[in-house]
């Protein structure tokens, strides 16, 4: 798509001495952003249907078609009613020549939603796109949205982004484009201090009570042995969860099976799968509650099903054949689009803000996996004025 625009795109960046790579960890310090060098550009036409997909993915669980489990041993309690972000990656297969979105995974987790703006900067630093953009609406009403959600009312020193070890994340360069983005400090659920029912932290040497609490932490990441300290140190807190970490359990991979669409492929809980045909088809298995590639059997043969003691964990979903639609040192590259949304209280319905194209060249795309390859990473995904 758009040959002759990435030709000029490309020759124009030969005479930029600073890569996008380089203009990141200049703000970030050396800390690895996991980005490609490489913009996608497609048709509006095919982003519109991504998001009318998502947006239609999201009414079903708005509507309570989706039967959540509240009965996990790792839930918190008093979740909002709505989930502030929504993420989702599609794949693309050809049908008739035209591109169509198939859902692979959806979560309501905010991705890394702050590099967008850095990635964004870049290109709007040098003019490197000028005829294309990422949303129809402006970075800044899409950045308003962002930290009216994050902020609320709130004083910035009362506001956290909370994590578990958030150094050795793989998002590490998100916490730290968050932190430059709205001013909060990221901190480790470790350092969080308990005081009559209240929550407060260390700010400048001073003891700081925390109000509003951007969560980035994902208990599953948690050692057993410390899970149960930290869900106890939270219930019945007074505090403004944003993106309440409850939200994991119940907006996942554990839902597909129970979604319909268009973009929605077989899927069915391995717990329920009695009939061992099946696995003569073309189908992967994957954990509900783990991200990552973590666990992700794309060739699973019958013993790696009567391996797995904990079947009602699991997914096996229909596998598709990736449309590989963006070039690199001749070779096509495997993509999948995230969408990143955020839930506007005014409207009731997400709000799109981003879509990021996650570059690789194997079919587990994971960006862990990825160290310094200008060509593989995130992308933002920009569509023609």
């Amino acid at each position: 798509m758009y040959k002759k625009e990435k030709e000029v795109f490309f020759n124009k960046k030969e005479n930029i001495k600073e890569s996008q790579k380089e203009y990141l960890k200049s703000i970030i310090g050396d800390i690895n952003p996991y980005n490609s060098e490489i913009p996608i550009l497609i048709e509006q036409q095919l982003l519109n249907n991504m998001i009318n997909n998502s947006k239609d993915i999201f009414k079903q669980l708005q509507n309570k078609k989706i039967k959540y489990d509240k009965t996990n041993k790792n839930l918190i309690g008093n979740i909002n009613k709505n989930p502030h972000f929504f993420t989702i990656d599609f794949a693309l297969i050809k049908e008739n020549d035209k591109y169509l979105p198939k859902l692979i995974e959806l979560q309501a987790f905010p991705s890394i939603l702050s590099s967008c703006f850095f990635y964004l900067d870049y290109y709007n630093k040098y003019n490197l796109l000028p005829d294309f953009k990422v949303n129809d609406k402006s970075e800044k009403k899409i950045l308003e949205l962002y930290k009216k959600t994050i902020l609320g009312k709130e004083k910035k020193k009362h506001v956290i982004m909370l994590d578990y070890k958030q150094n050795t994340s793989s998002t590490h360069f998100d916490f730290q484009f968050t932190e430059k983005l709205l001013g909060i400090k990221s901190v480790c659920i470790e350092n969080i201090i308990s005081i009559d029912n209240e929550l407060f932290y260390i700010r400048k040497n001073k003891l700081t009570k925390i109000k509003r609490i951007y969560n980035r932490i994902i208990l599953e990441n948690i050692p057993d042995k410390k899970k149960s300290k930290f869900i106890n140190l939270f219930k019945n807190k007074k505090i403004h969860w944003v993106g309440h970490p409850d939200w994991y359990y119940h907006v996942s991979k554990n839902v597909l099976e129970s979604l319909e669409g268009e973009s929605i492929l077989k899927c069915y809980s391995l717990d329920n799968i009695k009939n061992k045909e099946i696995f003569n088809q073309e189908f992967v298995i994957k954990p509900k509650f783990d991200y990552g590639g973590n666990n992700v059997f794309l060739n699973p043969i019958l013993k790696d099903i009567e391996n797995i003691k904990n079947k009602s964990d699991f997914i096996i979903q229909e596998k598709i054949n990736y449309e590989r639609i963006i070039h690199s040192f001749n070779r096509k590259l495997y993509t999948e689009f995230r969408l990143l949304f955020i839930f506007n209280e005014e409207k009731n319905d997400i709000e799109f803000c981003f879509s990021l194209g996650r570059l690789s060249d194997h079919k587990k795309i994971n960006m862990k996996e990825i160290e310094n390859n200008k060509d593989l990473g995130a992308s933002l995904v920009f569509f023609k004025k």
